[in-house]
């Protein structure tokens, strides 16, 4: 979703597709950007360091590099949509392997802990669900992901 300012700003509403398997502590339910070229040069900055820039696409990249060069503050919605496709996938590639194993591995087991817990009279296991640490605990003791991530 896309709200333009009076003064010319948009502030993106970014939401990943539910359907993707992206998990939910990668997606960004809300977040409020002003498209301005020095946000795209450190956004760009920070995928050229994490090795993730040369994942994108040629049109892409040319995207966002010409809007960084010859465009102060897009003011364009065509413009704004391509940006904001190509923030999200580069945010998606800045994540790390860890968080999404949490969400496919830990998560739904936290959800499924919590809600036995709840059953049995827990009032406090609600909130088990959401608890990164605790997901991160599911996570890296479970025997799928010890046999993904270290080989013997």
């Amino acid at each position: 979703m896309l709200n333009g300012g009076c003064v010319g700003r948009f502030y993106l509403r970014l939401r990943f597709n539910s359907k993707l398997p992206i998990p939910s502590s990668r997606r960004m339910d809300v977040a409020s950007v002003n498209l301005y070229a020095s946000f795209l040069v450190k956004v760009k900055r920070e995928a050229l360091r994490r090795g993730v820039w040369f994942k994108l696409s040629r049109v892409e990249r040319a995207i966002f590099d010409l809007t960084m060069k010859y465009v102060r503050r897009p003011k364009s919605m065509r413009l704004v949509y391509a940006l904001a496709k190509v923030i999200v996938k580069i945010k998606a590639l800045l994540a790390s392997p860890l968080r999404w194993f949490m969400g496919q591995i830990g998560k739904p087991i936290a959800r499924r802990l919590s809600k036995i817990a709840e059953g049995w009279g827990n009032k406090e296991a609600a909130k088990w669900a959401q608890d990164e640490g605790f997901i991160r605990f599911l996570t890296v003791t479970d025997k799928v992901f010890q046999s993904l991530t270290w080989k013997r």
